[in-house]
């Protein structure tokens, strides 16, 4: 379970995603990726290509279920 960050309480419009760095599959710069306030797009920091795009439409949500044998 993640924490939720109240923006406003931040000196910046984004937070970080990942907590380690990765090599953006667009331009090869270290990352740690940024969401922007009011996006569901985890951008680079450096070329701010997208990462990951969040599906906010519950259709597409996968549910696992736990197998309880």
């Amino acid at each position: 379970m993640a924490d939720v960050i109240n923006l406003e309480e931040q000196e910046r419009d984004w937070v970080r995603f990942f907590r380690e760095h990765w090599d953006c599959d667009w331009c090869g710069m270290p990352t740690r990726g940024r969401v922007y306030e009011e996006t569901q797009t985890v951008v680079c920091s450096a070329c701010r290509k997208p990462l990951l795009e969040i599906d906010s439409d519950p259709q597409h949500y996968i549910a696992f279920e736990e197998d309880l044998d």
